[in-house]
């Protein structure tokens, strides 16, 4: 039987090496011809096509024709030989992050990148850092170690609030910090830390303080045997020697005629009056006018009431008050005391300590907060800028010509610090430092200072009257000078003085180390008058007689500030605080209207880029349109500022009815001088000033359209439309000089 197979082969292999094609089917199909066609079988050539030039296969054909069998060799891989000529020439990779697979052959690839080159760039966000280079497409997102260097705190430090970093898992610490219940530096005499210490930039401070071993009495019995040696701890001195005899008596033995008592630890008798049967002839009577109470001349009592010696008529007793001296009780009538003879009904604010400057100190220390109280203080912990100070160097020039003035060094530094957006703990402290036995002006919060190196040096130079007026005020909660550091107002170069009471030394370190006292002064003289000026600059404080203040560290007493100037061109002002729904002051937020309405003559303004040069600029025209609508219902904040009325009003142009709701314009104004705006209320606090508020909206004048009416956001100068009857904000009013 004939046999007839119809099978054709052409089997075209192609592949693209050394820029060549080749035919790898020739000799095999001409072998297969041959066979057929001596087995009579027709042939029918077949041709196969690959995908694409970058695949590569080997095969075996096979043609049966009867019992034979015809085969076609192996083809060779020659994958690898292109994958090297193209660079991919690695097969393995320790990292485990190989890149750059050949498309011949996915064992070969072109490098190996190092293990940390793993990220899109895009996925490597702050506070992460990405490489500047890459590796496969990829990058590294680290940690720079300059910014965050710690991945441990040593106790009992701890990671800076806000400051970290992760990188594979590991977290990083910008700094490590002490708690901030490590507030106290133990540093004082006799004093220690207690437990463990915790040190920051060379400063090692403490939970608590505690005496050290042996300080542990008060010695309220007889006292103690070395006064200043001492531990001073919550208010309270504690020493490590009291006395245990008072030694009283002096008499080694007891006269005839007179009545003793036996001392036993001084083994001395004490005279206490004529024995029985004796008359009081035994102990002759007393003379000495001091010993009686006659400690002054008539000269220093202030006026006539004054009782005399019958044994030395130019040795009086004062009834009254006597002339300022030092260490003279300073009252808030700002009249003067003897401290042993203070009449019950006068409440002490001071003593004086510089006749000549009319000058005295508090009866006690403060703490930070203006609080009385024995606590150290750095004198910041912030830089700013310090040039309007005098820069004194000279040790002797602090105490004579340079920066002498406490008063106007401390509203220098207040004003700096507030505008720099620091603060300066000690100028801070005395400054809303408050007795309440004041009840006149001159001794009022904001009246106090911080003194000069040469007040100081005063008042070491009179320390011992000045110390002896404060025990005997002990009552009136005053107490005495520490024989430690205070910290002054005299500048020089980034540095502020402090000065040894102890000792009389002048000290010049860094602001930040270590921490001192603070005694605030205050001055009991008549305040000089200060000429006022046109209100011609951003930040001027406005008095009720439409004049400004020349200088915002010194204001004219008999003048009251009433608003601090925000727009010079237009002559605008606003209020020194927030008002409630009845135009009282005080922050309280409101619905600008009770219902809503398109208010007449009050212009819509949808545009958000016209609300401040061309669209509802006018806010006092703003506010009458409000005021005269009766479609809103209650107009709650146009109301509130129409009702306000400050106190010290002079003239017709601050009076109640004057003062309106600002425009949107206005608002962002006084955004752009935020920080001197404020500045300048900080510095009216003692006047009822508050700043404006920072987290809260404020209203406007100017209207979106019926329903909604602008708002203004201080923290950042946003602006928007809200619903009038139902969102509340704060209102501020603004006034036309």
């Amino acid at each position: 039987m004939r046999k007839q197979l119809a099978i054709g082969l052409s089997l075209l292999l192609l592949t693209a090496l050394g820029g060549e094609w080749r035919n790898f089917s020739h000799e095999s199909r001409s072998s297969a011809s041959q066979k057929i066609h001596n087995s009579e079988i027709s042939f029918q050539s077949i041709d196969l096509q690959l995908p694409n030039r970058f695949s590569f296969q080997t095969a075996s054909v096979s043609f049966i024709t009867g019992g034979d069998a015809l085969t076609f060799p192996e083809f060779p891989d020659i994958s690898p030989e292109q994958c090297k000529n193209l660079g991919f020439s690695l097969t393995t990779c320790t990292s485990g992050n190989p890149s750059g697979t050949c498309p011949y052959n996915s064992a070969y690839f072109k490098e190996c990148c190092d293990a940390r080159y793993k990220y899109d760039k895009s996925a490597c966000t702050y506070p992460n850092t990405v490489s500047g280079d890459s590796c496969g497409g990829k990058f590294m997102c680290y940690c720079d170690r300059s910014l965050y260097p710690e991945t441990k705190c040593a106790s009992p430090m701890v990671a800076e609030s806000g400051g970290s970093c992760v990188e594979d898992g590991v977290t990083y610490y910008s700094k490590c910090v002490c708690p901030t219940y490590y507030s106290q530096t133990c540093d004082g005499q006799n004093l220690q830390g207690s437990g463990e210490g915790c040190t920051q930039d060379g400063v090692t401070k403490y939970t608590s303080c505690e005496c050290t071993s042996g300080y542990n009495m008060t010695c309220s019995d007889l006292g103690p045997v070395t006064p200043t040696d001492y531990c001073l701890k919550d208010g309270v001195k504690y020493y490590n020697n009291c006395k245990t005899c008072e030694n009283k008596c002096t008499l080694a033995e007891c006269p005839e005629g007179i009545l003793c008592e036996y001392e036993e630890c001084s083994q001395k008798y004490c005279d206490i009056g004529c024995a029985v049967g004796y008359t009081n002839w035994c102990t002759p009577p007393e003379t000495d006018c001091a010993t009686l109470g006659y400690t002054k001349t008539a000269d220093v009592c202030d006026g006539e009431d004054v009782i005399k010696c019958p044994y030395d008529t130019a040795a009086v007793f004062c009834k009254g008050a006597i002339k300022c001296q030092a260490g003279a009780v300073l009252a808030s009538d700002k009249k003067c005391y003897d401290a042993a003879n203070l009449p019950s009904s006068v409440k002490a604010i001071a003593v004086v300590f510089d006749v000549e400057n009319q000058l005295a100190v508090a009866l006690t220390d403060v703490k930070e907060d203006g609080s009385a109280g024995s606590v150290t203080m750095y004198w910041t912990t912030d830089v700013c800028d310090n040039s309007g100070l005098e820069n004194c160097t000279d040790e002797f020039d602090i105490k004579k010509t340079c920066g002498i003035d406490g008063r106007t060094n401390t509203n220098k530094i207040l004003v700096s610090y507030a505008e720099c957006g620091g603060k300066s703990h000690t100028a801070n402290a005395v400054n809303t430092y408050q007795t309440s036995s004041c009840s006149a002006d001159f001794c009022q919060k904001g009246k106090w200072f911080l003194p000069s190196m040469k007040e100081l040096w005063a008042i070491y130079s009179n320390k011992s009257v000045i110390n002896n007026s404060l025990s005997l005020l002990t009552n009136q909660g005053a107490s005495n000078l520490q024989e430690y550091y205070y910290w002054s107002s005299t500048y020089s170069s980034t540095r502020f003085w402090y000065f040894g009471m102890s000792n009389g030394q002048s000290y010049n370190p860094a602001v930040s180390y270590g921490g001192k006292y603070v005694r605030p002064v205050i001055y009991y003289g008549e305040e000089k008058a200060v000429q006022t000026k046109v209100c011609d600059t951003v930040g001027d404080i406005l008095y009720g007689d439409g004049t400004c203040a020349v200088s915002t560290s010194n204001l004219e007493p008999s003048l009251t500030p009433i608003g601090v100037v925000f727009d010079v061109e237009n002559q605008l002002a606003l209020a020194l605080t927030d008002v409630k729904e009845d135009g009282s002051a005080g922050g309280k937020d409101m619905t600008w209207s009770s219902n809503y309405c398109n208010t007449p003559n009050l212009e819509n303004c949808t545009d958000s880029s016209t609300i401040t040069i061309s669209c509802g600029l006018d806010g006092r025209k703003n506010t009458d349109a409000i005021l005269a609508s009766t479609c809103n219902g209650t107009t709650y904040a146009a109301n509130a500022v129409n009702s306000y009325q400050i106190s010290g009003c002079s003239k017709d142009f601050c009076k109640q009815g004057k003062w309106f709701l600002p425009s949107v314009r206005d608002l962002n104004t006084i955004y752009s001088f935020k920080s001197t705006v404020n500045n300048r209320l900080s510095l009216l606090a003692s006047k009822g000033a508050s700043q404006l508020q920072e987290s809260y909206y404020y209203w406007s004048s100017t209207e979106y359209n019926d329903f909604y009416a602008w708002s203004f956001l201080m923290v950042n100068g946003l602006k928007g439309y809200y619903k009038k009857s139902s969102l509340l904000y704060y209102v501020r009013p603004v006034l036309a000089f």
